[in-house]
């Protein structure tokens, strides 16, 4: 009598013999899922230069500058957990909508009261708090969203696409802001 598990190692190997280092792009959700998460924390890193960029034009102060990181990375480390919670207690999918939108909103005021010439250092740590906020509550629903728009064969591939993704725009973001830096001196940011 064989009493061999459905899932041998020679099955395992037949099931990731055609899986590249994209497999899981192949999956139309995941795919939609990831080009936005690229597209959003590009457009938060670049933010968070801007910020940054701003406080201390407007200062002159280290100090301040590292006071807008702490004022957005404090609270991050207090409500993540927070974040866990609803992303277990509520459409996963809905509160990525409505925080990305929340952030959004907080980087186009951001961005109307520096045009209009009414940015302020409590404006920018306001924003700092909020955007903060809505992030804190977005990355658990981020990560947890995954299996369920991912088959289990490629999970793992998704998992690690994730990743990597979050790494590129650490890298894309501040780089693409420096570079409009350098070219426009500050003035489009």
């Amino acid at each position: 009598m064989n009493d061999k598990p459905e899932s041998s190692p020679a099955k395992q190997v037949d099931r990731r013999a055609g899986q590249t280092p994209i497999s899981a792009l192949r999956h139309r959700d995941f795919s939609i899922y990831w080009g936005g998460s690229v597209i959003s924390q590009v457009g938060s890193q670049f933010t968070t230069v801007a910020m940054a960029w701003q406080i201390y034009e407007l200062t002159n102060s280290p100090l301040q500058l590292g006071l807008l990181g702490l004022a957005r990375g404090a609270p991050m480390l207090v409500l993540l957990l927070f974040g866990g919670l609803l992303a277990d207690a509520m459409d996963r999918r809905h509160l990525l909508m409505l925080t990305q939108v929340a952030q959004m909103c907080v980087s186009a005021i951001l961005a109307v009261m520096t045009l209009s010439g009414k940015i302020s250092p409590p404006i920018l740590y306001v924003a700092s708090l909020f955007l903060a906020l809505f992030s804190s509550l977005e990355q658990p629903a981020r990560t947890a969203i995954i299996p369920n728009i991912v088959p289990r064969d490629d999970l793992s591939n998704a998992l690690a696409l994730s990743g990597t993704q979050r790494h590129v725009a650490t890298i894309v973001g501040p780089s693409l802001a420096g570079l409009l830096l350098a070219q426009s001196g500050g003035a489009t940011l």
